[in-house]
């Protein structure tokens, strides 16, 4: 089951050994009951029964109001991150791909253009101030200043007034630059009006890759908000019951980096706290590895894993008592 939003279960969740219930949702999960042998994955999970046999992955908290029996959560999962970083890439692969086929149509429209003015009579002259410019080899379009001038207004507002800056603005002083051309002979007319068809495609040309530029910049935003996200994000396992042996609590590092094509590393290792069995039932063995892989042990009284709250500090997984 995928979900892109909060997904509310009320009641148990409960699946087979070997045929586990899947969860996957981009937003919080909230299970009310029970639950057995499931995959769990979500921004922040929460459960109000007891939980065995089931692997849990968040981007940030989780909390289990019952027990742990043979559990793995992983806070901050590592795979969880890529996967959006890969959508965003793959989001970001396409728009760059789009816009490198409009530049290129561009550049083959602006000297095809040039052409043709030379090709006039009095070869036509059809530079306007700083946003159409005629040079040499080709007639471009830069909207940089007009932008300035709508900088208020909406991207859909800004295309409507574009529009209209061209067929008021722009055609009518082009008119009036070639009047003589125009004037000089009725076919002469027709060949201005196709010109400026050909104009007005580019200035749509040009607003186009603008549109494609400022959502490439939105979707490399994106990325390094999710770099920050990684690494700042406030990851807590919450349990009120009991964490029985066969339980484990991984943490990832703050080192994550997030590169601009959206593969993401660390040089560390994510922090882990395994829970055994230990010399009998009335104790637990605790096995610690830190980000920097350095490792220890350390047997404690079962009670003591009742009701705790569990952390990333210093690269080490601790936990301390949840205040009733």
């Amino acid at each position: 089951m995928k979900t892109a939003d909060v997904l509310v279960v009320k009641g148990a969740l409960i699946g087979e050994m070997g045929k586990p219930c899947h969860i996957e949702a981009k937003g919080d999960v909230y299970i009310t009951g029970q639950v057995h042998y499931a995959r769990i994955s979500g921004r922040n999970v929460y459960i109000g029964g007891k939980v065995r046999n089931t692997w849990i992955s968040v981007w940030e908290q989780v909390n289990i109001e019952s027990d742990l029996i043979d559990v793995e959560i992983a806070s901050g999962d590592l795979q969880s991150y890529q996967r959006r970083a890969d959508e965003n890439r793959k989001r970001l692969v396409r728009l760059l791909d789009k816009l490198q086929v409009k530049e290129r149509q561009l550049r083959r429209d602006e000297v095809v253009l040039h052409k043709q003015c030379e090709r006039t009579s009095s070869g036509l002259s059809f530079r306007v101030g700083e946003i159409v410019l005629h040079e040499r080899d080709r007639i471009w379009v830069d909207l940089s200043k007009f932008y300035k001038h709508v900088a208020d207004k909406s991207p859909s507002d800004q295309t409507a007034a574009l529009r209209e800056f061209f067929a008021k603005g722009i055609i009518g002083l082009l008119s009036k630059i070639n009047r003589s051309y125009i004037v000089a002979n009725r076919a002469y007319e027709k060949v201005f009006m196709q010109l400026i068809r050909s104009l007005g495609n580019l200035v749509s040309q040009a607003r186009e890759i603008d549109l494609l530029n400022d959502a490439i910049e939105e979707e490399r935003t994106i990325l390094g908000a999710l770099a920050a996200d990684v690494n700042y994000l406030d990851r807590r396992v919450s349990v009120k019951g009991k964490i029985y042996p066969n339980t484990s609590f991984k943490f990832l590092p703050r080192d994550i980096e997030v590169g601009r094509d959206g593969e993401i590393s660390s040089a560390l290792q994510a922090a882990e706290l395994i829970v055994s069995f230990g010399a009998d039932t009335r104790q637990r063995r605790v096995g610690q590895r830190g980000v920097d892989v350095a490792e220890s042990n350390g047997l404690h009284d079962a009670e003591a894993l009742r009701g705790i709250m569990l952390h990333l500090d210093r690269g080490q997984v601790v936990w301390e008592q949840i205040e009733a």
